[in-house]
C-alpha cells in the first residue's frame, strides 16, 4: 500500500515507486486544467515517462532526459517503508514454536513430524543483534523510521534498489549499526550532502561500498569521499563515468580496489588520475572503450611512479588493439595478474598463444585470467617468444654476438623484456626462428612418449596438434597403453634441455600451453 504522507511539500524529493518503475518526486502542486495535486515524477527508466517536466508551455520541473517525466496522482505512488519492518518481515518468525514452518511440511502421510531444534532457532532468529549480514534488495525501504534497529552486530548490509532519498537518510541507518564493514547502494539516486564531512562518523567502520547504476557523477563522487575515509574497495560500475578529473591528495589514502566497470572511459589520461593511490592494488576497467595503456613518465625497463602498490588489473573487454600498450604494462612494479579478454588484440591470435604472450612480456606476472603461471609454462613461452620476434630483433639491429647487439629504442620498447631472456637463454639459432602456424598441418608435434613404469610398453613417436588438450591426451595414452585416465602422472622434457621433467596436471590446458615442441618427450608414470 502507499505510504501516507501528511504533508505534500514532504513529498518534493522522494523517491517512489509505482507498479515496477522507480522515480524522484520532482513536482507537488495542481496542474491545469486538471483540478487537485500532482506530483512530477522524473522516471529512473525514461521510457516510462511521457515529456521533460513541462506542459502546456509551462516548465513544471526539470528532466535529464526529453521524455523522461510525467504526472502522477499521489495515491498511485508508494513511498515505501521503514527498514525495521522489512528486516522483520524477512529475517524475523512470526511463530516461535515453528519458526514459521508450514504444518503441511511437518508431517508425513497421518504422521506429525516433529521439528526438533525449531523453536531454538526461531528464538535466536527472532533477535536483530544476531544478524551479520543482511540483504534487504528492492524491499521499498524509504526511511529509517522511529523504531531503533538494536542491530549492532550487522557487518554486511545490501540495500540496492530501495527508495533511499539521501546520504543523509542512509545515515540515519548506518548511524545505528556500528560494525557495519560492507554496504551496496546499488540503483539508489541519493541526493548529494551539502557537507558529507558531518556524515563521517556514521560510515567510519565501511571498508566496502558498491554504488553501481547510481549515476553519480565523478566531481559528486569525490565530494561524497570525505564519508568513507577508511574505504578499502570501492565499486562505481555502470554509472557513465567518461571522464575521470584529478583526485585530491588527501582521499582515498586507504583504497585498495577500484572497479569502474562500464563506464565508457577512452582515455588512458583519465584513469592515471588515479595512479597516485598509494595502496590501490585492484584496478578492474572491464567493458570500457580504453584503447591504450602508456606511462610516458619513464623508458623501457624502467619502473613508473604510477600505481605503486598495483597488483592486479582488469581491462576486459575494452578496445585494445596494440600489444605496445601491453608491454607498458611491465612498467608496473607491482604488477602480479592481468585479465585480457574480448579485445581486438586477442582475437587475432589463439588464447594460447595470447597467453604465451603476456607471460613473456610481463616477467613478474603470476597469474594470466585468472590462471597460474607456472615455471614450466613460463620457460616455454619466453623460449617461444625469443624464436618468434628473433629476426625482428636481428633487423632492429641485434646480433647473436651479444656483446655488438645494439636493437632500436622502438624494438626495446614494443619488447621490454627481450634483452633480459637473451640472457637467460641466449639468442636463437638460424633455423630456430619461427613464424606462428596458420594450419593443422603446420601445428602437428611429433614427440616421443615413454612409459617408464612398465618397460614392456612401447616407445611410441606420435604427431599430434599443438591445441590438443591435455584430457584428450590421457585418453590417448588409456587407448594404446591400457592405463587408466584417473592413474596417469604426465611429465615431458625438452629435446634440448637439461632433462628436467616438468609435470602436467592442468587437464584444459593445451600441449602448446606446457611449450612442447617436436622431439621432446612425455613420460607416462602410473
Amino acid at each position: 500500500m502507499p505510504a501516507e504522507i501528511e504533508n505534500v511539500a514532504e513529498m518534493t524529493g522522494r523517491r517512489i515507486v509505482s507498479g515496477d518503475d522507480f522515480g524522484t518526486v520532482m513536482f507537488v502542486g495542481e496542474v491545469p486544467p486538471a483540478s487537485g495535486v500532482w506530483l512530477g515524477i522524473e522516471w529512473d527508466d525514461p521510457q516510462r515517462g511521457r515529456h521533460d517536466g513541462s506542459r502546456n508551455g509551462i516548465q513544471y520541473f526539470q528532466c535529464r532526459h526529453p521524455t523522461g517525466g510525467s504526472f502522477l496522482r499521489p495515491n498511485k505512488a508508494d513511498f515505501g517503508r521503514d527498514i525495521v519492518s522489512a528486516i522483520r518481515e524477512k529475517y524475523i518468525p512470526k511463530d516461535l514454536e515453528t519458526g514459521d514452518i508450514d504444518e503441511s511440511v511437518m508431517s508425513l502421510g497421518n504422521k506429525t513430524v516433529e521439528m526438533i531444534g525449531a523453536k531454538k532457532v526461531a528464538t535466536k532468529q527472532s533477535s536483530f543483534e544476531n544478524l551479520s549480514e543482511v540483504t534487504l534488495r528492492c524491499e521499498r525501504i524509504s526511511v529509517a523510521g522511529d523504531t531503533s534497529l538494536e542491530a549492532s552486530n550487522i557487518k554486511e548490509l545490501n540495500i540496492s534498489k530501495n527508495l533511499l532519498p539521501s546520504w543523509k537518510e542512509l545515515s540515519n541507518i548506518t548511524r545505528q549499526l556500528k560494525r557495519l564493514e560492507v554496504l551496496d547502494i546499488s540503483e539508489n539516486r541519493l541526493a548529494i550532502p551539502s557537507a558529507p564531512e558531518t556524515l563521517l562518523p556514521y560510515f567510519s567502520s565501511l571498508q566496502e561500498l558498491l554504488m553501481n547504476r547510481v549515476y553519480i557523477s565523478w566531481s559528486e563522487l569525490l565530494h561524497c569521499a570525505a564519508m568513507w575515509q577508511s574505504l578499502r574497495k570501492l565499486h562505481v560500475c555502470f554509472n557513465d563515468l567518461t571522464c575521470i578529473d584529478r583526485s585530491p591528495e588527501n582521499i582515498w589514502q586507504h583504497l585498495e580496489l577500484m572497479n569502474l566497470e562500464g563506464n565508457g572511459l577512452q582515455s588512458w589520461e583519465d584513469v592515471l588520475h588515479l595512479g597516485k593511490l598509494p595502496k590501490l592494488q585492484t584496478l578492474i576497467l572491464n567493458s570500457n572503450e580504453l584503447s591504450q595503456i602508456y606511462f610516458n613518465d619513464v623508458g623501457p625497463g624502467q619502473h613508473t611512479s604510477f600505481f605503486p602498490a598495483l597488483k592486479s588489473i582488469s581491462v576486459n573487454h575494452n578496445a585494445i588493439s596494440e600489444w605496445l600498450s601491453i608491454s607498458e604494462l611491465n612498467k608496473l612494479q607491482s604488477l602480479e595478474e592481468v585479465f585480457l579478454k574480448f579485445n581486438p588484440i586477442t582475437s587475432e591470435i589463439s588464447p594460447s598463444d595470447v597467453r604465451g604472450k603476456l607471460i613473456a612480456k610481463l616477467r613478474r606476472l603470476k597469474k594470466s585470467n585468472n590462471s597460474p603461471v607456472e615455471r614450466g609454462e613460463r620457460r616455454g613461452a619466453e623460449i617461444d617468444y625469443l624464436k618468434q620476434h628473433c629476426n625482428e630483433w636481428l633487423e632492429s639491429g641485434g646480433s647473436r654476438d651479444l656483446s655488438k647487439s645494439n636493437p632500436s629504442e622502438e624494438f626495446l620498447k614494443l619488447h621490454p623484456t627481450y634483452e633480459k631472456l637473451l640472457e637467460i637463454y641466449g639468442a636463437p639459432e638460424e633455423g630456430e626462428t619461427v613464424v606462428l602456424a596458420k594450419d593443422l598441418k603446420s601445428t602437428l608435434i611429433e614427440v616421443c612418449i615413454i612409459c617408464p613404469t612398465d618397460p614392456s610398453k612401447k616407445q611410441l613417436k606420435k604427431k599430434l596438434p599443438g591445441g590438443m588438450e591435455l584430457q584428450k591426451l590421457r585418453s590417448l595414452i588409456q587407448k594404446i597403453y591400457r592405463i587408466d585416465v584417473c592413474s596417469q602422472q604426465l611429465y615431458y622434457t625438452r629435446k634440448e634441455g637439461d632433462g628436467l621433467k616438468i609435470k602436467m596436471d592442468n587437464d584444459l590446458r593445451t600441449l602448446d600451453f606446457y611449450g612442447i615442441e617436436s622431439g621432446d618427450t612425455i613420460f607416462v608414470k602410473y
